[in-house]
């Protein structure tokens, strides 16, 4: 069974990271106009200029976190930088974010999806505490008290492009969680935020957990009820991993180890119906209730959603099976989706394991999942 308190995991995690940040930092920042690419090929070139609203708010954490961590210069202006390009460009005539940017702050796209402003709002977070002085904390705020009226709303369709009909999106609900849960901890006695953190996890737990699979369905009708679009009783397993570690993060801030544990084990549920014992491994990206694969691509991402979520139950639960279930992710996607044991992870494979979606890298869940494992190994470090 892996060590995952080995020096050589950690150093493993360490040449990712000055892999993966310098790479972005140099081919994913708009150095002269500010804001950030999310199109990025393995070779550096761009698939477009276009800068998604997503991407942005997201380049603005993931530049401020690894800031706040290392303490180099050059993330923190790539974190301003960014914030500063949306909030020069990055809103409507109403004032709303919207959800996709040319280069020069032409909007594409208009406020189509609330995940821009969470994005945003935790990417503002981040940076607040690297540089309080920007009125982050505040601006975040007002975003996440936005996505709370729009979210509420019997007709709410603002997720994802492809939720065409009246919502609730597990995916939505984590999203927001995480910026909603780090704000609290830079303002703990804010009631607003403490009664959506609460929202956020009743929805999750209520709305979208189906009881009798223990699965988390990714599109319910805003009362709970099955969806009415084509995505009817589908479960994203990369995004119930996410939602779990959401939670995890929130219990530990709540101190509330029955609601961590309830967490793991969810996240467990969802692994063991996800995982492809057929064809090699991988963990699938869209399953039915029953655990059948709906298409047999494997994303990048849901990987790295699981072995992020196995590493944050692993700091305080002993389980066996995390470490197992953590080690066959870990050794397959880092076998899969790279050229390399330190190289970047491009989007998707087939079951077969062809290559989908071309040579795009991943900028928002890879990253992530670095800086956390690696976060939480460096502290299981002896010494």
């Amino acid at each position: 069974m892996m060590n995952l308190s080995s020096p050589e995991l950690t150093e493993l995690y360490r040449q990712c990271i000055d892999r993966c940040l310098p790479f972005w930092y140099e081919h994913g920042v708009d150095h002269e106009r500010g804001g950030f690419f999310g199109d990025v090929k393995d070779d550096g070139s761009l698939g477009s200029d276009a800068k998604g609203g997503w991407y942005q708010g997201f380049g603005v954490w993931l530049f401020a976190y690894y800031y706040n961590w290392r303490r180099e210069e050059r993330y923190l202006q790539a974190a301003r930088h960014g914030w500063h390009f949306m909030r020069d460009h990055g809103r409507d005539t109403d004032g709303n974010w919207v959800m996709n940017l040319s280069r020069d702050g032409e909007i594409l796209e208009g406020a189509t999806s609330v995940l821009t402003d969470a994005y945003l709002a935790h990417g503002l977070v981040e940076l607040h505490r690297a540089d309080p002085g920007e009125g982050c904390l505040e601006a975040a705020r007002e975003m996440l008290l936005r996505v709370r009226e729009l979210i509420l709303r019997p007709d709410f369709c603002l997720s994802a492009p492809s939720y065409t009909e009246p919502h609730s999106l597990n995916g939505a609900w984590s999203t927001l969680l995480y910026p909603v849960s780090d704000l609290l901890r830079e303002c703990p006695g804010d009631t607003e935020m403490s009664a959506m953190a609460d929202l956020c996890v009743d929805a999750i737990f209520q709305k979208h957990l189906e009881p009798e699979m223990g699965l988390i369905v990714e599109a319910v009708a805003p009362n709970g009820e099955p969806y009415t679009g084509r995505q009817r009783n589908l479960v994203k397993p990369g995004a119930a991993a996410e939602s779990c570690t959401a939670v995890m993060i929130e219990a530990d801030r709540r101190n509330d180890p029955d609601l961590r544990r309830r967490a793991v084990e969810i996240l467990s549920a969802h692994f063991e119906a996800a995982w492809d014992r057929d064809s090699g491994g991988g963990v699938f990206y869209e399953i039915d209730l029953e655990g059948n694969p709906v298409e047999d691509r494997k994303a990048a991402w849901a990987q790295a959603e699981f072995m992020r979520g196995f590493i944050t139950a692993m700091a305080t639960e002993s389980d066996e099976w995390i470490v197992e279930a953590y080690e066959r992710v870990h050794n397959w996607a880092f076998e899969i989706y790279a050229d390399g044991p330190d190289d970047l992870w491009r989007l998707a494979v087939t079951r077969d394991l062809r290559p989908d979606l071309g040579r795009k890298l991943d900028m928002v869940h890879h990253p992530r999942m670095l800086l956390s494992i690696l976060q939480i190994l460096e502290a299981r470090m002896p010494g």
